[in-house]
């Protein structure tokens, strides 16, 4: 499960993500949706550690940020996408996807 409680990112002093809560459980696939610039990048930004927010974010129940650190995937600043390692530069975005399903749950 993932969950997100009051989620807030700001970029210079103005608050670009407002106090955002949810709760995602298995096996679901969702969608985040809306105009150019409401902060759909920055909300996953944040859910992923690469940018600082307030608030939490809990993956089965652990911190996001320490589930990325012991799980050997991270996110890139650039695209906001995870990486597994190195040696995964021209995978297809299935195997992505896919890698980073088996490596979350280390």
């Amino acid at each position: 499960m993932i969950e997100c409680n009051e989620i807030n990112v700001s970029y210079t002093g103005d608050l670009v993500v407002e106090a955002v809560s949810f709760s995602i459980r298995e096996p679901a696939i969702i969608g985040v949706i809306g105009p150019n610039g409401a902060g759909k990048s920055t909300l996953l930004k944040a859910m992923l550690a690469i940018i600082p927010h307030s608030g939490e974010v809990l993956i089965d129940g652990v911190p996001a940020k320490k589930k990325f650190e012991t799980s050997g995937i991270r996110g890139t600043k650039k695209c906001g996408r995870f990486h597994v390692s190195n040696h995964c530069t021209r995978m297809c975005v299935t195997g992505n996807v896919s890698a980073c399903r088996l490596f979350a749950k280390a």
